[in-house]
């Protein structure tokens, strides 16, 4: 119980030191909010009400009069709001009616955005929703959260859509806009002036690193003596003996400046180091920075501050788009970077070594180099209680007495060049989508019904329809025992047998390798339904890692009770306490790469979505919030974690036509984004969505299959790559070594110091590209044909440069 209130404190202390922090960064911007309200007892003048028919009633919910829509009226109450209403920022739309109908009402309300002439949103809410029986008063809600950049300029109209004759009565309805501002995730920092006296300590052709011996500042500078940055700091927000500790500084001791500059220091909490080296041409400078802990505390944030005196930066956003005008004000850029633009050079920062995020304050001209930070590993656990449903929060890098984070990067001042970039999805493709099934509840029919087509076809060869007709790839879990007889038929009385395990089905089994040997992905999902040791866990890993050779594991059944798969990445399985441990198990069978549940538990930034699209959050909120491509965790260093954002089910056809449209697929590609979903296709209940019976047989929903066909398409023109997880993470791991630098000139540098070769390497650039030596490539123009991709496999230590 102890061990739960400090984290719950501790959790309580980061939320509130963020936000804080967040408010004193977005400029002392506040909330702010417009309320209308319409109670009809007044005729109103207010411009923004429509359609009003107001009456006198005497079974109004309050007051004397209502308005009423009349069966014959199809567009009903409503209002209308112009652009010079709506402020431009980021709102949360509430709004409430008392409702009374003689029926269930089959009317909408609509809520829609107009921009010239053109709608940019639209809406319906059934008023339904909430009826308790005729003629009675129900209240009714919605509430709708839109970005700026669809608020701005835009006509918001809504109305009653009666279009099904209806007799409604609608009293206190209230309209509340809440502007809000978007936390900037960074903090609060001190800013250093710049010591008149310095001293340039390394004298190097490109750039230069001088040094205040009076007040102990670096700063970096170019050849001319010009100062690129004020003072460099470092800070630590750090929680201490359940207290937040904030140390912020600017002061480094010199202790070394021959071949590697060497600063320090010391305070009662963190002694920190960082070393500067200059690469051979000194175009590129090294920084290491190493800070070792006097004392057990739990990180939040600590970084590396780079405050510059020239803001005029090219942003190299994680999408991977380029901003180099439009700024917005702070940028969370996972592991990418930025360049600065100065009178003659340019100086970049770009895919660092060794970091854990950026953030890039380009209003304030500062730069964040984060070596940890909280928002990049969310990770949550149901520790064992006897209370379910109940998670704490991991996210906290907890370090000992003794313990020390490790940080490098590089920084570059070259001539001025179109920047070529490291494209997250390889060969060529600019976007990607993977589905991952969790394998629950399900039978051999309906898994040859979502994968083949039809419950009769048994070769993949024959599939009429389905992941594999349409070579959909997927990363399919599996149970590999069931020791408990686990049947289907608590889930569907059609389905009485048991549900497929690999040593209970000859079937499922052949079936499992048919996928296997055909590009698709099968991994475990524990290794049965409940909690298994550690004698189980090894006998099914074992047998997995002959049989499929997959690195990816997704829990299965987490919460707080002993059944509940204690083995759990979040439950028990980075316990070494527990006997239910499972990160030695996982690293002796290469298991690496793992489901981390965490974000769609904890769901921190839910509330940021638009239209149902796949994108989450959705890039209309800007690029502020901290969201990491692959989390890493500092204390188990061989595995990396990859997460969804919800699960999908579309149970008809109607729906999976809706929410897989051309346009939200097209979406995916025009914001270079990689979806990855969480699914149960073959789940032996319809509801689920992807079959449905036809003339008495078990087939792929049709809607599924349209969805299927659109993604196809995109995949055929080489717009969006259809993956598993052991693709993507291989080559998300591959990334975090591929060693990226440039030269004088503004050439790239790349080295490949994986042990591998990486398949498909990928980078893009406004400029046509071409690789020095004579190495072939592929190249192609982006979907918006502004950009071109090359992609070309690089062996492992290869190295070779692309000129600019």
């Amino acid at each position: 119980m102890f061990d739960f209130l400090r984290k719950f404190y501790l959790l309580l202390l980061v939320v509130l030191l963020l936000a804080s922090c967040s408010e004193k960064n977005n400029n002392q911007k506040k909330e702010s909010n417009d309320v209308f309200i319409n109670d009809f007892e007044n005729d109103s003048c207010d411009f923004i009400w429509k359609n009003v028919n107001r009456v006198e009633d005497h079974n109004s919910y309050s007051g004397d009069y209502v308005s009423e829509c009349k069966p014959e009226t199809l567009y009903a109450f409503g209002f209308d709001l112009e652009s010079d209403t709506i402020k431009y920022h980021n709102a949360l739309i509430s709004i409430d009616m008392m409702l009374r109908s003689n029926a269930k009402p089959s009317a909408l309300f609509v809520v829609s955005l107009q921009k010239d002439d053109t709608n940019v949103f639209w809406h319906s809410f059934p008023l339904s929703e909430g009826y308790v029986s005729e003629n009675e008063w129900y209240k009714y809600s919605i509430e709708l959260n839109l970005p700026y950049v669809v608020l701005e300029d835009t006509k918001f109209n809504c109305y009653v859509l009666n279009n099904g004759g209806d007799h409604l009565f609608i009293d206190d309805f209230k309209l509340n806009i809440n502007y809000y501002v978007i936390p900037s995730f960074i903090e609060e920092i001190k800013e250093y002036n710049t010591p008149a006296r310095l001293k340039n300590i390394t004298d190097a052709d490109n750039l230069n690193v001088y040094y205040s011996k009076q007040k102990k500042n670096i700063v970096l500078a170019d050849a001319d003596a010009n100062i690129i940055t004020k003072p460099l700091s470092m800070i630590y927000s750090l929680i201490k003996d359940n207290d937040t500790v904030e140390i912020q500084f600017a002061d480094w001791d010199l202790l070394d400046k021959d071949s590697v500059l060497l600063f320090k220091n010391n305070n009662d909490i963190v002694d920190t180091e960082l070393s500067v080296l200059f690469d051979a041409d000194n175009t590129n400078v090294n920084f290491y920075l190493h800070s070792e802990y006097k004392t057990d505390v739990d990180i939040i944030k600590s970084s590396l501050i780079l405050p510059f005196n020239y803001d005029d930066f090219v942003v190299y956003r994680r999408n991977p788009f380029v901003d180099s005008c439009d700024f917005q004000e702070v940028y969370y850029l996972d592991r990418e970077g930025f360049s600065l633009r100065l009178p003659k050079k340019q100086l970049v920062l770009y895919h660092p070594e060794n970091v854990s995020s950026i953030q890039l304050d380009v209003e304030n001209a500062v730069a964040h180099i984060n070596t940890d930070f909280y928002y990049d590993h969310l990770l949550l656990r149901f520790e064992l209680s006897d209370t379910l449903d109940f998670y704490v929060d991991n996210s906290f890098t907890s370090l000992k007495k003794g313990d020390a984070v490790n940080s490098s990067f590089s920084i570059s001042l070259t001539a001025k060049s179109d920047l070529p970039r490291v494209m997250p999805i390889n060969y060529g493709y600019e976007s990607a989508f993977i589905w991952t099934e969790h394998a629950d509840w399900a039978d051999i029919k309906t898994h040859r019904a979502t994968y083949f087509g039809s419950e009769d076809v048994t070769d993949i060869e024959d599939a009429v329809g389905g992941f594999a007709y349409y070579d959909i790839p997927v990363t399919k879990s599996v149970f590999y025992h069931n020791p408990d007889s686990i049947t289907n038929f608590k889930k569907n009385a059609n389905f009485p047998g048991l549900h497929s395990t690999i040593k209970t089905d000859d079937l499922y089994y052949d079936f499992l390798k048919q996928l296997n040997d055909n590009g698709f992905e099968i991994c475990l999902h524990t290794p049965e339904q409940y909690t298994s040791n550690r004698e189980s866990m090894s006998e099914a890993l074992s047998f997995m890692k002959e049989h499929f050779a997959s690195p990816t594991w997704i829990d299965h059944g987490y919460n707080n009770s002993a059944t509940n798969n204690r083995e759990d990445l979040i439950c028990d399985g980075l316990d070494s306490t527990s006997p239910y441990y499972s990160y030695d198990l996982w690293k002796e069978h290469g298991v690496k790469y793992l489901w981390n549940a965490s974000y769609e538990d904890m769901r921190p930034f839910a509330k940021y979505t638009f239209r149902n699209e796949f994108v989450r959050p959705h890039p209309s909120y800007g690029d502020a919030l901290p969201m990491p491509k692959v989390v890493k965790l500092h204390s188990y260093p061989d595995i990396l974690l990859w997460s969804t954002p919800y699960t999908t089910e579309h149970s008809d056809n109607l729906a999976w036509n809706y929410y897989f449209d051309q346009e939200r697929l097209d979406n995916i590609v025009d914001l270079r984004y990689v979806f990855i979903t969480h699914i149960y296709a073959p789940w032996v209940e319809e509801y689920r969505g992807f079959w449905e019976i036809k003339d008495g047989k078990i087939v792929a929903k049709d809607g599924f299959n349209k969805a299927l066909e659109r993604l196809a398409n995109l995949r055929d023109k080489h717009y969006l790559l259809p993956t598993t997880i052991e693709n993507y993470m291989t080559y998300q791991e591959q990334l975090q070594r591929l060693e990226y630098k440039l030269d004088v000139n503004g050439n790239v540098l790349l080295k490949n110091n994986n042990e591998e070769t990486i398949k498909g390497l990928s980078l893009i650039s406004t400029k046509e590209m071409s690789l020095a030596d004579g190495k072939s490539f592929n190249i192609r123009k982006t979907k918006n044909g502004n950009e071109y991709i090359i992609w070309f496999d690089m062996e492992p230590n290869e190295e070779l440069t692309i000129n600019n």
